[in-house]
């Protein structure tokens, strides 16, 4: 996954101690690529989302909300969130990637949800061709024909004839039969997304056009007030004059049409005072030209005059020392450099330099230009702004250079772009123009150059023009960040156009069977791993050799489309190489095959393979280095498609022919810069391909073997279903398991497979459509299959009891359908060209092994509809019923007039995808009377009425399939040129958009009638709120109050002195209160007023002894301290007033307190002490000094006192926990309250000191006691 500095939109930063580390603030062109859903979304995650649409579609407010955050939830890849808490999710800055894919999850259901048709429409009738449109339009002659001889009326007759064709319309499609009208279906869906045929179109125009042209010119008259004259250019094939509509006399400006007697440079000048005079009006205000860009401040040089010499027909600009008024350099120096950059620049982009200006920036990062063009230790930037000695400094650099060349150019605000061709330049020239020639051979000059790969931390050691080049990753990464910002886990390989896209229909036209299948089903094509790029491939150069999948298909369509569309000298054989390669695609399998290329790489070979000629070739300007030719030549005329044996020529293999073909290729792309006494002769590669060409339809003949094999799948079909399907279309058990395997999970797209792969069995680059030779004459062959066919793991997962995945389905669909074409070839004698079929151990069991494999086909359709999830998901229907299809009962029914509007009778089955009983599930069905698939209408539909006079006419009618195949061909056929990729493009781009919309209404239609029979509403009604409280609440009477009997009161008592009480107590809870952080001080003295303190002791107290040596007390001093415990207050506050919550006895420190004392501060008085003052401890740990803090008597008493809260902060610790430094005064808890007494009392202060120690309290005692301490202190 991304990192969050790969996607962070933090602010930019400058490093202030690395000169020039500085990085420019983001534009919009970096920032767009975060906010686009495409550039965000992975392909398996718009996938995955695609099928949510329709819900969100049906959903309303915050359900869509809901929605959409769900959908998210369930195709996000990063890391793993808490969903159920979005206070967790990460911040922008944190994890931008998470936000852009929220974002893009949002807006793809916004954009793919839309209900509003946005498509624009032509002026005209809003209809789509229908099929009874295109029947009449098909078979307008035959429908005519049948009217005529009918009613005996004419085309245009108006005794009712447009009524009686209508009529006769509906009847002749209703008789035409099931495959016609499934062709005028294909034939109307063509001509709703592509238009017309060329032919029809001249038609409609001779009819309609100038119709339907004449209504726009009134509307425009009556509604905008202006007269319109159309200027009409037929399409090509057309053949409809380029001419001027004049529709003056329809508009009232008199009986005389424009005259178009001029050239077309002054036709509107006149055009529009034609207009003036006749109509009367009176002069037009001409539109305010439009103000010219201002003039750059460096735009005027007088030093140097630029020609077009200088630049034109190059990629650089000259620089010629000798051409300058050295004299005005120092002045205009400036404006030298302005222009020099400028028009270099421009010169390898297709806008003029007054439209460009120089990219100080990119040029600043060490891009778009060689560093050579600087002079040594050059820091970058605008030169127009450094000093007059800088910039004197570089033109005399450009002086010795004598040039100026980008190889790069740079649109603002965008990525750099390399070098456009020469026909896109902004001074090519056209046919006829003058210097015409001389731009030709400019252009043929620039397609032979040297590809230079200009790096930003070097320079190249010689000047080189700048073709197409190879882009370094860096470059990669800025044209396509979703590569590095977006992309998680596992990169998936990209797609090649070439393959099952069939970019190039090449091979031979009668392989072709798709169009012939009778009544096939819906395939939905899995996409082809062979498809993918290979390792040294690009999407940036996805048309070079590099780039071409490593299969026989994908090649044969690149180098067919090179061929085509690539401008070639007229004298080189082009079109050989074109059949040289369809006889190579379409090889059947031969002896040494598959040996590789790489085994002629050795020195020794017998082919001189050259190390140049390889795929890997990064475009096809790859022979630029002259010192390869001679070993190219070389290869090319010894026949390396043959080795030379004793025992006669032996094919060298599939791999040396693609080399070979490559080589003719690229040796063509530098044939015409060869000088001609280099060059080889256009005879010898004439020669050379034609005996190639006869060498491998030899190999055909030799080697034939019975249809088609699946390396060259796409020559019969255009999906690989498809072709499975035009093997076993017959047997009606092998079509349902193939559409069980449709219905398999969506594999990972795989490694492509190459064509040595084809050596293995079963393999799609396979040239055979059967058992290889060697499992032929392997003895064990029948055994082995049977053992194979007894059981269905190739298809459910015995360890899951799942289906494998689709692409292990089909591979194992394909070695079943091989075995199935070799069972029936030899079954209908269908035998191959060598003999291997007749001479097959499979022989003489292929009765026995073609019922296995029924049964097995039998038990794996069982099985897999057990474990597979049905074909048709739940749901609202989003499309309109198919069109109307009748048997073959019912069109007997019809014409035999026996009745009509009776649909299919309640007996019969129905067939089809949709059909229960009968027929395979999703495939075709036959009747027991039928040779051919049959298909029954829809249940629900009625036909329409016919008339029976046209219906028993019909008849006679010839039905014409082939004519409409050819239209249905003729539709299917790919684009000739770019021009018609491009048109069809923007059709089928505003075709999609109009299928999305309609789609969307129809699900929100469906979703209405829902909610309409659940609800009743045509919205799902809002959830109700809750109940308020609309009246107040019946509080129940109090009972009345009673004074109580005179003799239940008390006595009254006699009056006495009032005496003061204790005032109530007020607790302030803290919880909100905020807590200032405590500072670390150092206690200082008070000077506040304090008590004074006790006189100093004379003597010591006597020294601690050990529990068995202390010697008993006396009387008096037992006397004293039992008195002492027992007494309520005292002047001090002893250790034991402050413990901790463990003396659950203890008293609890008074309001007054200033603060909490702390019982680490203030250790606990020792058993044996003999007063009650704290003592030092006599540890040597740091600790906070002690206090002494004074408590006044409080007037309530200890018994009822309230007792002390337990705290976080004062709870004892353990005798080895150690407290370093506490803080002088901790500030309370947020839990803790503070006791405030009302009203204020006098204010107690403490004083602490850091030096002396509190004193003990003088205590008298006897003689005895005396000389007792004394002894014991002695004694230690």
């Amino acid at each position: 996954m991304a990192t969050p500095s790969e996607v962070s939109d933090e602010n930019d930063w400058v490093d202030d101690e690395e000169p020039g580390n500085t990085q420019s603030a983001p534009e919009y062109g970096e920032k767009v690529e975060l906010h686009m859903t495409s550039r965000q979304l992975t392909a398996e995650q718009v996938r995955a989302l695609q099928p949510l649409v329709d819900g969100y579609i049906g959903l309303q407010g915050s359900e869509r909300t809901a929605y959409v955050r769900e959908a998210f939830q369930s195709v996000w890849d990063g890391e793993t969130m808490d969903w159920a808490d979005p206070h967790s999710w990460p911040s922008r800055s944190k994890n931008a990637r998470f936000h852009y894919v929220r974002l893009a999850v949002k807006n793809f259901f916004k954009e793919r949800g839309r209900i509003r048709d946005v498509v624009v429409r032509l002026p005209g009738k809003f209809r789509d061709w229908t099929a009874l449109s295109a029947c009449g339009e098909i078979y307008k002659d035959a429908i005519s024909n049948l009217v005529k001889d009918v009613t005996k009326l004419k085309p245009g007759d108006k005794q009712g004839w447009l009524a009686e064709y209508k009529k006769a319309r509906s009847s002749y499609y209703y008789s035409l039969g099931v495959a016609e009208r499934q062709e005028i279906d294909k034939i109307c869906k063509q001509w709703n997304r592509t238009g017309i045929p060329i032919t029809i179109k001249k038609k409609e125009f001779d009819r309609h056009c100038k119709k339907a042209l004449l209504d726009v010119a009134v509307t425009c008259l009556k509604r905008y007030g202006i007269y319109v004259y159309f200027l009409i250019v037929g399409e090509p094939g057309t053949d409809i004059r380029t001419n001027i509509i004049d529709f003056s006399p329809e508009l009232g400006l008199g009986s005389v049409h424009f005259e178009n007697d001029t050239i077309m440079d002054n036709t509107l000048s006149r055009l529009q005072k034609f207009v003036h005079t006749n109509a009367g009006a009176g002069d037009v205000q001409a539109r305010k030209a439009k103000k010219p860009p201002p003039a750059h401040r460096f735009d005027k040089v007088t030093a140097f005059q630029l020609r077009s010499d200088h630049f034109r027909n190059r990629n650089s600009l000259k620089i010629n020392k000798s051409e300058f008024d050295l004299s005005k350099l120092e002045t205009e120096a400036p404006n030298i450099l302005y222009n020099l950059f400028r028009t270099a620049h421009a010169n390898i982009s297709p806008r003029p330099p007054t439209q460009l200006r120089p990219p100080w920036a990119a040029i600043g990062r060490n891009e778009c230009i060689d560093p050579r063009f600087f002079p040594d230790g050059w820091i970058h930037g605008d030169p127009t702004t450094m000093p007059r000695a800088k910039q004197l400094q570089l033109i005399e650099h450009l002086f010795t250079v004598g040039e100026l060349e980008f190889h790069h150019w740079v649109l603002p605000n965008s990525e750099p772009q390399p070098p456009v061709e020469f026909d896109r330049r902004w001074w090519a020239a056209t046919p006829g123009e003058a210097g015409y020639d001389e731009f030709e051979a400019a252009k043929a000059q620039a397609l032979a150059a040297r590809p230079t790969h200009f790096a930003s931390t070097q320079a190249t050691s010689t000047a080189a023009p700048a073709p197409e080049v190879v882009q370094s990753d860096l470059q990669v990464r800025h044209e396509n960040p979703t590569d590095v910002r977006v992309r998680t886990g596992k990169a998936k390989p990209s797609t090649s156009p070439y393959g099952s896209g069939r970019a190039v229909q090449f091979h031979t036209p009668t392989l072709w069977e798709e169009t012939s299948f009778a009544f096939p089903p819906e395939f939905r094509p899995a996409p082809d791993p062979d498809d993918n790029l290979p390792a040294t491939g690009s999407l940036q150069l996805v048309h070079a050799p590099c780039s071409i999948p490593a299969n026989s298909e994908a090649r044969g369509q690149w180098m067919h489309k090179v061929l085509s569309e690539g401008t070639w000298d007229v004298s080189l054989p082009t079109q050989l190489v074109k059949h040289c390669l369809v006889k190579l695609c379409e090889l059947p399998l031969v002896p040494n095959h598959f040996y590789s290329a790489s085994n002629f790489r050795k020195a020794s070979s017998p082919i001189p393979l050259p190390n140049t000629v390889r795929w890997e070739a990064t475009s096809l300007d790859h022979f630029l280095n002259y010192d390869c030719i001679p070993a190219v030549q070389q290869f090319i005329l010894s026949s390396p498609w043959r080795i030379l044996k004793t025992s006669g020529e032996v094919f060298a293999g599939i791999d040396v022919s693609w080399l070979l073909l490559l080589a003719f290729i690229l040796y063509f792309r530098v044939y015409p810069t060869l000088a001609p006494s280099e060059a080889l002769d256009v005879s010898d590669l004439s020669r050379t391909l034609r005996h190639f060409k006869d060498f491998l339809a030899s190999l055909h003949s030799t080697y034939d073997y019975p249809d088609v094999g699946p390396s060259a799948k796409y020559a019969v079909a255009s999906s690989r279903e498809a072709y499975l399907y035009n093997v076993i279309k017959y047997e009606d058990v092998l079509v349902s398991l193939l559409m069980c395997i449709q219905r398999m999970p969506d594999s990972e797209l795989t490694t492509a497979n190459d064509i040595a792969s084809g050596a293995s069995f079963p393999s799609w680059q396979s040239p055979r459509c059967g058992l290889p030779p060697s499992l032929h004459s392997d003895p064990a062959i029948v055994q082995n299959l049977t053992t194979w066919f007894t059981t269905c793991d190739m298809f459910i997962t015995p360890s899951t009891g799942m289906s494998v995945p689709r692409e292990a389905g089909l591979l194992a669909l394909l070695k079943a359908v091989c075995v199935y074409h070799d069972i029936q070839c030899i079954q209908f004698e269908n035998v191959d060209s060598m003999g291997q079929l007749s001479r097959s151990h499979l022989a003489p069991a292929v009765d026995q092994l073609s019922g296995i494999l029924i049964q097995w086909a039998e038990l794996c359709v069982d099985r897999l509809n057990t474990t597979l999830p049905p074909s048709q998901s739940d749901g609202f229907e989003s499309s309109p019923p198919s069109p109307l299809q009748l048997s073959a009962e019912e069109l007997d029914f019809i014409r035999g007039g026996q009745g009509f509007g009776a649909g299919p009778s309640a007996s019969q089955p129905v067939a089809g995808p949709s059909g229960s009983g009968g027929g395979a599930l999703g495939g075709p069905s036959r009747s027991a009377g039928s040779s051919s698939p049959q298909p029954t209408p829809q249940r629900g539909q009625e036909l329409p009425l016919l008339d029976p006079a046209y219906t028993e006419a019909i008849v006679a009618q010839p039905n014409n399939l082939a004519y409409l195949q050819s239209l249905v061909a003729q539709g299917d056929q790919p684009p000739g040129s770019e021009r018609d990729a491009q048109r069809l493009l923007a059709i089928e781009r505003h075709n999609r958009l109009e299928d999305q919309a309609r789609h969307n209404a129809a699900v929100l239609e469906a979703r209405k009638e829902h909610n309409l029979e659940q609800y009743g509403t045509a919205y799902k009604p809002p959830v109700p709120k809750q109940p308020l409280l609309s009246a107040l609440p019946i509080i129940p009477a109090a009972p009345p109050r009673s004074s109580p009997p005179p003799e239940a009161l008390p006595p009254a008592q006699p009056a006495t002195r009032k005496t003061k009480r204790a005032r109530p107590v007020e607790v302030q809870d803290l919880a909100n209160v905020p807590v200032p952080k405590p500072k670390r001080i150092a206690p200082r003295p008070v000077n506040k007023r304090v008590r004074p303190s006790k006189p100093k002791a004379t003597k010591r107290a006597g020294p601690v002894l050990q529990p068995k040596k202390k010697p008993r007390k006396t009387a008096r001093k037992r006397a004293e301290e039992s008195d002492s415990e027992s007494a309520a207050e005292t002047d001090y506050v002893s250790n034991n007033d402050v413990g901790g919550a463990d003396n659950a006895d203890s008293e609890p420190p008074s309001p007054r307190m200033a603060f909490p004392i702390d019982s680490h501060a203030h250790p606990s008085t020792p058993p044996h002490s003999t007063t009650s003052m704290p003592q030092a401890t006599s540890s040597t740990t740091p600790s906070r000094p002690r206090i002494a803090q004074y408590v006044a008597r409080s007037p309530v008493s200890t018994r009822t006192r309230k007792r002390r809260r337990n705290s976080t902060q004062n709870q004892a610790t353990s005798p080895q926990t150690v407290v370093i430094s506490p803080p002088r005064r901790q500030p309370p808890s947020k839990r803790q309250k503070v006791e405030v007494l009302i009203p204020r009392t006098r204010r107690v202060f403490a004083t602490a000191s850091t030096t002396t120690k509190p004193k003990p309290r003088m205590v008298r005692k006897k003689p005895v006691a005396d000389a007792v301490s004394i002894n014991a202190e002695d004694q230690i």
